[in-house]
């Protein structure tokens, strides 16, 4: 169990491993934020006042050969700025594009593969043992970060 704590450890100092599951599949993280501020993403205010938590499905690089999927209680903070027009809003993690379900080294892996290839075999591959991607997604992901 120590070495799964690694994994997520390596991945983000800000989040806590909880538990996984392993299935024939796919490799589940489960894990909760450790953050107890953030930053509003309008205005910059420092925020200590958690609003809610919610879930978030993240997929990262495959583990053993499996889907790796990584189930994340995340926090919304109220903003502590008065006058900002966000009230309240996600914290946000290093490992993550906001809004993202992907984390940023699957999104280079899966940028390289396309590279490679293309957009369709990119997507073909990917939802047979990476994660659910289009080949729609694949192809805003390389218009995002064009190959050098």
């Amino acid at each position: 169990m120590e070495a799964m704590e690694e994994l997520l450890n390596d991945l983000c100092s800000d989040i806590e491993y909880a538990s996984h599951e392993i299935k024939s599949e796919s490799v589940t993280f489960y894990a909760v934020s450790k953050q107890q501020q953030a930053e509003c993403p309008d205005c910059g205010q420092i925020s200590a006042k958690a609003d809610s938590s919610y879930e978030r499905v993240i997929y990262d690089l495959p583990i053993m050969g499996k889907r790796t999927i990584i189930v994340l209680r995340a926090q919304t903070f109220k903003c502590a700025n008065e006058a900002c027009r966000r009230k309240s809003f996600s914290e946000r993690f290093s490992f993550l594009e906001p809004h993202s379900r992907r984390t940023k080294r699957l999104n280079s892996h899966l940028l390289e593969i396309a590279v490679e290839t293309s957009a369709i075999k990119a997507s073909s591959a990917a939802k047979n043992s990476i994660a659910p991607i289009g080949r729609t997604a694949i192809g805003r992901l390389i218009k995002k970060n064009p190959p050098s």
